[in-house]
């Protein structure tokens, strides 16, 4: 478990300067856009991930982060309880194992998730929320997909 939150932490760091390149118009567009549920694993990992470094970690403190954050991952939970048959303890499970829920400041604090938060919080609320608006518009199965 502990290297899927590493690979999940590695695509994180690669997502954010993917983001940037993007955001520079330098990155080609998607003209079809992805599919259906595409990258909503993936963003809801990384969300959630963030918002239990704002939670629990010193120095990460930023209430008004934090609501956006935690209502991103509400959010999602929501698309994915919509979309999938695993409900509650599914969502429950998830999370604990992709997403920081549960972990101490020892397995949660490290530079790895620390760096992701800070990268999410440079990027700013209305961009995570963007993120999250485009993928829980298109109703379909959660899959990994990339994260955008």
């Amino acid at each position: 478990m502990r290297t899927s939150r590493f690979i999940v932490l590695t695509i994180a760091t690669a997502v954010a300067t993917s983001a940037s390149v993007a955001s520079n118009g330098l990155a080609p567009a998607n003209p079809t856009g992805p599919k259906p549920g595409e990258g909503v694993l993936c963003l809801w990992a990384l969300t959630s991930v963030a918002s239990e470094v704002g939670k629990h970690c010193p120095g990460k403190s930023d209430p008004s982060f934090q609501a956006d954050l935690d209502g991103s991952v509400a959010l999602m939970d929501q698309y994915v309880s919509a979309n999938t048959h695993i409900g509650t303890e599914g969502i429950a499970k998830f999370k604990s194992q992709q997403g920081g829920v549960g972990e101490s400041p020892a397995e949660l604090c490290t530079a790895d998730k620390t760096r992701l938060y800070d990268s999410l919080r440079a990027q700013g609320a209305a961009a995570i929320q963007e993120s999250v608006q485009k993928v829980v518009a298109r109703p379909g199965t959660p899959t990994w997909g990339d994260c955008f």
